[in-house]
C-alpha cells in the first residue's frame, strides 16, 4: 500500500490508532491469515504441471528449441518461477510432477534445455502419462506417504483444476494466469506457502526424500525384511526435552504430524514450556542410517496423573517416514523404561481416532497395554504395568 497510505497522522491524534481506514481490512486480512495457520495442515508439496506451467508452450508439439524457458519474455517468466520453486525446495516444500505427457520429452526437458533451473533429483514423485490426474494425485500421496490435504496442484487447465477439486477437495489448487507476467506472484498471493516458522528439519526434507528413494532401491535388492533393516545401520538418539534446541521443533511435530499420532493433541511453544515446567517429562528422538539423517522425528509426553504412582501418554507421535522398521515400537519402549525408572507403577495412554490416524489404531495392543475402555467412536483407554519387564528395543537399533 505504502507508507503514505498506511499511516494516518490525524487517526493517531484523535484516536490513538495510527492506521488508516484504508489499511484495517489489510491488517485484517493478514490476522485472518495468521490465525488459519494455526488451523490448518501446511503445504507441504507443491505438485506442478509441465507445459505452459515449468516452461511455456507444449513439449511434445513444439519441441525442445521451440518451448518458451529463457532469459527473454516469456521464457523469462517461466524461468524465474522456477528459481522461485527452487527456493521454496530448500525452505522443504516438495516438488512433484503430475502431467499429461511423454516422460521421454519431459525428461529431455530437464536434462538438456539450458535454461531449466529445476533439475530432476528435485523431483520427489513424479507422475508423467496420460491417466486422469486425479487419479495420478492420489497415486503421489501413496508415493510420498502424506495425506492429500498437505498438496496444492498449479496447472494451466481449468478443466484439470476442476477435476481436482471436484474429485479431491482436500487439494489446494492454483490455475496458472493467462498473462506469464503474473506467474511469479501466484503462490505468494495464493497463501498456500505460508508458514509459521522454518526449521533445519524442513531445510532436510527435500534431501531426505532423495535419501529414501534410495533406502527403497537397498530395499528391493536387500530381499528379505530382516537384511533390509539391519544393513540401514539405523541410529536412534533417544533425547530428554531440552528447550533450547528442541523447542521449535517439537511444537511442529504436535501441529504438523497427523498420521501416527494416537492423541492428535496440538501444543504451541509457550504450551511446551509450561507443561516441562509442571513437571510433564517430555522426550524427542532423531533418526539417522546409512543413506542419511532424518532430524528428529518423534515425540513424547507423559504427565503425571491423578494418583502419584501413575503417568499418563498425552501425546505420542512419530513422523510417517519411518514407520514400519520398529521405530515406533522401540521409542514407546524407551519411553516406557523411563518412566519405570522414575518409579512410576502404571503408564495409561490412548487412542483419539481422526481421519487419518487409522495406521496407530492397534498399536498400544500390539505392545501388550490393556484396553480399559472404549466409545462407540473407537476413543480408546489403555494402561500398562509398569512393575512388568519392558520389553528391549529392536536389535537391529542402535540407540545413542
Amino acid at each position: 500500500m505504502g507508507a503514505e497510505r498506511f499511516y494516518s497522522q490525524r487517526d493517531m491524534m484523535a484516536a490513538m490508532q495510527p492506521f488508516s481506514a484504508a489499511a484495517i481490512p489489510a491488517l485484517a486480512q493478514r490476522l485472518a491469515e495468521l490465525c488459519v495457520l494455526y488451523k490448518t495442515t501446511p503445504v507441504k508439496c507443491i505438485v506442478l504441471d509441465c507445459d505452459n506451467t515449468l516452461w511455456g508452450g507444449i513439449i511434445g508439439e513444439d519441441g525442445l528449441s521451440g518451448i518458451q524457458l529463457g532469459e527473454t519474455y516469456p521464457g523469462l517468466c517461466y524461468q524465474q518461477f522456477q528459481r522461485q520453486l527452487d527456493e521454496l525446495n530448500r525452505l522443504g516444500f516438495l516438488l512433484a510432477i503430475n502431467s499429461k505427457n511423454n516422460e521421454a520429452d519431459v525428461n529431455q526437458v530437464f536434462e538438456e534445455h539450458p535454461s531449466m533451473v529445476l533439475k530432476m533429483e528435485q523431483i520427489a514423485a513424479a507422475r508423467i502419462n496420460w491417466q486422469d490426474k486425479a487419479t495420478n494425485m492420489r497415486a503421489l500421496a501413496q508415493d510420498l506417504n502424506i495425506g492429500l490435504d498437505s498438496f496444492v496442484f498449479i496447472d494451466d487447465s481449468e478443466f484439470e483444476i476442476n477435476l481436482i477439486r471436484e474429485q479431491l477437495p482436500e487439494v489446494r489448487c492454483a490455475l496458472v494466469p493467462r498473462q506469464p507476467w503474473k506467474l511469479l506472484s501466484l503462490l505468494p498471493r495464493s497463501g498456500v506457502i505460508d508458514r509459521l516458522s522454518v526449521t533445519e528439519e524442513d531445510r532436510k526434507k527435500a534431501r531426505m526424500y532423495g535419501q529414501e528413494r534410495r533406502r527403497r532401491q537397498f530395499r528391493e535388492e536387500a530381499g528379505h525384511l530382516q537384511d533390509y533393516l539391519r544393513g540401514l545401520g539405523i541410529q536412534m538418539k533417544f533425547e530428554p526435552f531440552d528447550p533450547q534446541p528442541h523447542l521449535v521443533r517439537a511444537a511442529q511435530l504436535t501441529q504438523k504430524t497427523n498420521q501416527f499420532n494416537l492423541t492428535t493433541r496440538r501444543y504451541a511453544e509457550a504450551d511446551l514450556v509450561q507443561m516441562s515446567e509442571k513437571g510433564a517429562a517430555v522426550f524427542l528422538a532423531s533418526l539417522a542410517d546409512q543413506f542419511g539423517d532424518y532430524g528428529r522425528i518423534a515425540l513424547a509426553i507423559v504427565r503425571p496423573a491423578s494418583s502419584p504412582q501413575t503417568c499418563n501418554l498425552d501425546v505420542f507421535l512419530l513422523s510417517c517416514r519411518v514407520i514400519g522398521r520398529g521405530i515406533e515400537d522401540s521409542f514407546l519402549r524407551l519411553v516406557m523404561g523411563e518412566m519405570k525408572r522414575a518409579r512410576f507403577e502404571k503408564l495409561e495412554a490412548e487412542f483419539i481416532p481422526t481421519a487419518r490416524n487409522a495406521v496407530c489404531k492397534s498399536f498400544l495392543s500390539k505392545n501388550d497395554f490393556v484396553e480399559t475402555s472404549r466409545t462407540t467412536d473407537d476413543h480408546a483407554h489403555y494402561e500398562y504395568d509398569l512393575r512388568n519387564d519392558v520389553p528391549p528395543v529392536a536389535d537391529w537399533i542402535t540407540i545413542c
